[in-house]
């Protein structure tokens, strides 16, 4: 005959094979006051805990995250070199510093309030991952110890003594009911191995998404920012270089007149006097 520990399917450690010989002992599988407190307080918690990580799991602020990474890299999209912002437009026509700065200063005001916006969610996000953490070992513990009642449950139930409906009736009834017990209690066990399992997922995708924001604050934003001093370095550069210009010009025309009188002075010197009267 299976012991209890083998039917629950799970290896047991010496201490743990001893608490369960010790509960064993304890169980009285005819009793009906047992069946409602037996394994009812890891029952409970593993309950608790599913219902907190649906919670996690269901929290908007994960889907906003999400959605404020999403708009701040299309904000900065639009101002990288390759994109339809005054950045890009720099490779064809040069807009003035003061329109350049103006847009600049405008995306910097929203690109400031969505690092904020993105540092909460960074913190928030970390908070559920350490709640995560906890509920996870709580789930393991309940898991651990559902698995302990299941076998001590069902190596008492197998050693009674009374399992015959006809003999016994009522000790025959509550051994059934012992027995739907000790069902669900291995639906509970179920619940907290699935638990885990959705714990360890859902903080996957947070941690990945903790990385995200953190890749948008660290390099995605300063290189934003370099990208719009360099264009508004560019722009400077540029006024700079078109008023030289005209002034080359200016120069060059005042010259070619200075040049032109200096000629025509210099001919006018060179042409012989009128001769004299006759």
């Amino acid at each position: 005959m299976e012991t209890g520990a083998q039917q629950v399917g799970t290896s047991l450690s010496a201490e743990e094979f001893r608490k369960v010989e010790a509960l064993a002992k304890r169980i009285d599988p005819t009793d009906t006051n047992l069946v409602v407190g037996f394994g009812a307080g890891p029952q409970r918690t593993v309950a608790q805990c599913a219902a907190r990580v649906l919670a996690v799991a269901q929290d908007p602020a994960l889907d906003k995250a999400v959605v404020l990474v999403s708009e701040t890299a299309d904000e900065l999209r639009a101002f990288s070199a390759g994109g339809r912002g005054p950045l890009g437009r720099l490779r064809g026509r040069m807009e003035g510093p003061a329109a350049l700065r103006g847009r600049c200063t405008k995306v910097a005001t929203r690109v400031d309030e969505s690092a904020r916006a993105l540092r909460a969610a960074q913190r928030a996000l970390m908070k559920d991952a350490a709640l995560l953490d906890q509920l996870h070992a709580a789930i393991q513990e309940c898991m651990r110890d559902l698995e302990l009642y299941l076998a001590a449950g069902r190596q008492a139930l197998n050693a009674a003594p009374v399992r015959d409906g006809v003999t016994n009736p009522q000790a025959a009834t509550a051994c059934e009911r012992f027995e739907r017990k000790l069902h669900d209690l291995d639906l509970s066990r179920m619940v907290a191995l699935q638990t885990g399992s959705q714990i360890r997922v859902l903080q996957r995708s947070q941690q990945i998404l903790v990385d995200k924001i953190q890749d948008t604050l660290s390099t995605t934003i300063p290189l934003w920012r370099n990208q719009t001093a360099l264009a508004l370095g560019l722009a400077r550069v540029q006024v700079v270089r078109d008023a030289q210009a005209l002034a080359g010009v200016a120069r060059a025309q005042a010259e070619d007149r200075t040049c032109t009188e200096d000629a025509r002075a210099a001919i006018e010197r060179l042409q012989l006097p009128p001769a004299p009267p006759a």
